[in-house]
């Protein structure tokens, strides 16, 4: 018989009588830390049904396994229904039994079974019939025991004496459970009643005597809680007199709905101090991980691939403002690792949807988490012709793509359409990774102003950032008048932001305070204009921002400011954030007639240490403002 399940030698698992103390040594001064420990916390883990009568039960027992042995309690029992069973050979019983001893004889603390339906009734269909349950204490152990830890009292029952659906209690059995309880009481240590079949459940199973006797234990002071499965679905009982009832689930065992129907693959971990107070909860199988889970060398390679450089969109389209828009858009990959990427992805049309990484339960949420739906729009009214075939691009190397697009003429100016895509390597210990990609496709911004101005142009974020703030969109409308330039934009911000800041080139280039920045003009000719709407300052003035290069750091600039007394503005506070009215000369701006480069960016921080960026314009885009033949 197997060393492990010796029950008439059952290991007593010592715990430390009294609480340790933590003497703190303090580098420095802060809060008193605390100098005593938690009360002593024991751990038992119990493993739900595993049949499933098909292969693929048997991984998540497997990574239960692990998941045990990691998290190292003091013992694992199980609530029955180890081997699908029910057959009429030996052969295959034993086959069956192998196969999950393989398994289980990995754990690294003490097992201890108990006898399920699958586990001990023939395939013949006859009650009478008891070779299985012979096999089974052979194999397994006792049909029914107790186990007395030192911080706890476990009894576990024989739900299957009938061998037949009905479960019914012997009267052997019944005398021996209450004579159980009894000590169990007098040991003053929480009881723990495990089996396969909630007996409670069933009108002739002759629960009650046992259910009395666990009764006038918890009313004489000790924790008692009942624990069964066989339904494969977690579900709490109503407590009865104090006695706590619950039925597991399943780890391995065949479900067919998802967690909120109560069904998913898990362990059930009891937590017991040393005071007796029990905490019964779960975990779904897989969720711990090994040190080695993820090596150096892969996360670079991940690190290196999320870079800005590995996709780019190298195409702009026209926004389709005047009419529909169609064409091939460009991605170019750049495959920055030593290995091999694949990768394929298209137009996000839709709300990205959760998916298994590798061969671990892990449900990874991240692609859903990070689209923020004031800057990714899920409803764009862009379309992608056909599908991306997959491309596979060899380490150093890069390749281009065309994914064709159309959209309909549209009433207003409209967002950046967003592609995601996904490049996949794999890694030293074989599983294949995805690396989330994502870009946005220029549009062209061009305002022929006139009189006339609606708020009905967008401030976006033009480049993905995952410190983009979860806020809509700033609006902008742009309109001529009188020899005036009429810039009106609403700002949807719950916290208007003003800290004051002398360095200029911060102010420009990271601002700590909201701060709109128009931009005229391109090249050595541009000119760039500051306005903070939330300045303190009595004068209020917008300011001229000079560019002067780093020198030896290409595309490196500092900033000089000085007033623009031309250009007026003024700020209108609202409840959901606050508009900005400004007004500049038109020949401040160009010509008459003339087309010119232009661009209004809105910085937003909210008090926080990021700033957010969102532009009138993709700087790649070109876009423009035509201004009136006369002013």
């Amino acid at each position: 018989m197997r060393q492990r399940i010796m029950f008439l030698a059952l290991v007593f698992l010592a715990a430390p009588a009294a609480l340790g103390q933590v003497r703190i040594e303090a580098g420095t001064d802060g809060r008193a830390l605390p100098a005593a420990s938690e009360p002593i916390v024991h751990t038992l883990a119990i493993l739900p049904d595993r049949t499933a009568g098909r292969d693929w039960g048997m991984p998540y027992l497997a990574r239960a396994v692990e998941d045990l042995n990691r998290m190292q309690p003091q013992a694992v029992f199980t609530i029955g229904d180890m081997v699908q069973g029910y057959t009429r050979s030996m052969a295959r019983y034993d086959a069956e039994a192998d196969a999950y001893f393989a398994l289980i004889d990995q754990l690294r603390v003490p097992f201890y079974p108990i006898a399920g339906n699958h586990d001990v009734i023939s395939g013949f269909r006859s009650p009478g019939d008891h070779q299985f349950e012979e096999r089974y204490k052979q194999r397994f152990g006792p049909l029914y025991f107790a186990a007395y830890l030192d911080f706890a009292s476990v009894i576990a029952l024989y739900s299957d004496e009938q061998l037949q659906s009905a479960p019914r209690l012997s009267e052997a059995q019944i005398e021996w459970a209450t004579t159980q309880v009894g000590i169990a009481a007098q040991r003053n240590e929480p009881i723990i009643v495990l089996m396969h079949k909630p007996l409670w459940r069933y009108r002739d199973a002759q629960w009650e005597r046992v259910h009395q006797a666990l009764a006038e234990a918890k009313r004489a002071g000790t924790q008692v809680l009942v624990v069964a499965g066989h339904f494969h679905s977690l579900q709490r009982d109503p407590d009865r007199d104090g006695v706590q009832y619950q039925i597991i689930g399943t780890c391995g065992g065949m479900i067919d709905q998802g967690p909120l129907a109560g069904q998913m693959q898990h362990l059930a971990l009891l937590r017991i101090t040393d005071g007796g107070a029990m905490s019964l909860f779960f975990q779904g199988v897989g969720a711990t991980l090994p040190d080695d889970f993820l090596l150096a060398e892969d996360q670079t390679r991940a690190f290196r691939l999320k870079g800005d450089r590995t996709v780019e969109c190298i195409t702009t389209l026209d926004q389709p403002l005047a009419g529909p828009v169609s064409g091939a858009v460009r991605f170019r990959f750049t495959n920055p690792v030593d290995v091999p990427i694949r990768v394929r992805g298209g137009l996000l049309h839709a709300m990205p949807e959760p998916r298994i990484i590798g061969d671990w339960t892990l449900v990874d949420r991240t692609a859903v988490d990070i689209l923020n739906p004031h800057v990714s729009d899920v409803g764009t009214p862009f379309r992608q012709v056909g599908e991306m075939a997959p491309v596979t691009i060899e380490a150093g190397q890069s390749a281009e793509v065309e994914l064709e697009v159309r959209c309909e003429a549209q009433p207003r100016m409209i967002m950046p359409p967003e592609f995601d895509f996904t490049a996949t390597f794999e890694d030293s210990q074989g599983r294949t990774v995805p690396v989330e990609l994502r870009s946005r496709v220029p549009l062209k911004m061009r305002s022929v102003l006139g009189p006339y101005g609606a708020v009905d142009m967008m401030a976006c974020a033009w480049k993905y950032d995952v410190y983009d703030l979860p806020e809509p969109n700033p609006e902008i409308g742009l309109s001529a008048h009188e020899g005036r330039l009429n810039i009106a934009i609403a700002v949807r911000d719950n916290v208007p932001c003003w800290l004051a800041e002398e360095y200029p080139t911060v102010r420009v280039t990271n601002p700590p305070s909201d701060a709109v920045l128009v931009r005229i003009g391109a090249g050595e000719s541009q000119r760039l204009y500051l306005i903070e709407p939330m300045t303190s300052d009595p004068q209020r003035p917008a300011w001229q921002a000079t560019a002067h290069p780093v020198p030896g750091q290409d595309g490196e600039f500092t900033y000089t400011l000085q007033p623009e007394p031309r250009i007026t503005w003024e700020t209108i506070r609202t409840e959901s954030g606050y508009g900005v009215i400004i007004q500049a000369p038109l020949d401040l701006v160009g010509q008459s007639g003339q087309e010119v480069r232009f661009n209004i960016e809105i910085a937003d921080n909210d008090e926080t240490y990021h700033t957010q960026w969102r532009r009138w314009a993709d700087p790649r885009a070109g876009s423009t403002i035509i201004l009136p033949s006369r002013f």
